[in-house]
């Protein structure tokens, strides 16, 4: 790929592009990928000759949509100082198999058309991942406080991608100081869709999804 090929491919707007290094004896190239996604946000990514191109737009286009659940829903229910202090702690938005999906080929996989419910709706390999947690500065007290965010997070998922709310939520109490690991056993909470569907409680959702 020279790097005209690569300015010019689907995935890059205007304000991105690609650029490249050799290694002191040729072996093989490393690209960066550089750009600006919609919000504004710089962003790079290191890519070899040993991986898919495609793999690697994709891990982009994901973090850019993780980011967005991040925003415009999990703000709803958590505070920023529950972003800060660490009581929601990332979501993610996972290929199950990492198959090869033909991306490239699709017309919204681009930087300004991407987004979550594409994912969802495109392959059954994709699902969003969030975990929550309870930190060791919180109390017992606060425990139904998260449990309830947590609840109330699947609500809105399930309103915003509907019949394709693919989706699982970890909320957990392990290393906090102020509660023992068989108290955390008892409130740690799984909540799991596919499909707009609720997973049988005690199901991973990766197992789950195997199965249908």
């Amino acid at each position: 790929m020279t790097d005209s090929e690569a300015k010019e491919g689907p995935y890059t707007p205007d304000d991105s592009y690609f650029s490249r290094d050799n290694t002191s004896d040729n072996s093989y190239t490393l690209w960066t990928v550089e750009y600006t996604d919609p919000d504004g946000d710089e962003i790079d990514a290191k890519i070899d000759s040993d991986n898919s191109l495609e793999t690697e737009l994709e891990d982009i286009a994901l973090y850019y949509c993780a980011k967005k659940i991040k925003n415009d829903i999990a703000s709803k229910v958590y505070s920023e100082e529950d972003m800060e202090d660490g009581s929601f702690d990332f979501v993610r938005i996972n290929d199950n198999d990492k198959h090869f999906h033909n991306l490239m080929f699709q017309k919204w996989f681009t930087l300004d058309q991407v987004s979550t419910e594409h994912f969802l709706e495109y392959s059954d390999d994709f699902y969003i991942e969030v975990h929550t947690e309870l930190p060791g500065s919180k109390t017992k007290d606060d425990v139904k406080s998260m449990q309830d965010k947590a609840e109330k997070l699947s609500e809105l998922l399930l309103q915003e991608y509907g019949e394709h709310a693919t989706f699982e939520i970890y909320f957990s109490c392990y290393y906090n100081d102020n509660i023992s690991d068989a108290e955390a056993a008892e409130y740690n909470r799984y909540i799991a869709y596919y499909k707009g569907e609720k997973v049988p409680d005690g199901t991973d959702l990766t197992v789950y999804m195997k199965d249908q």
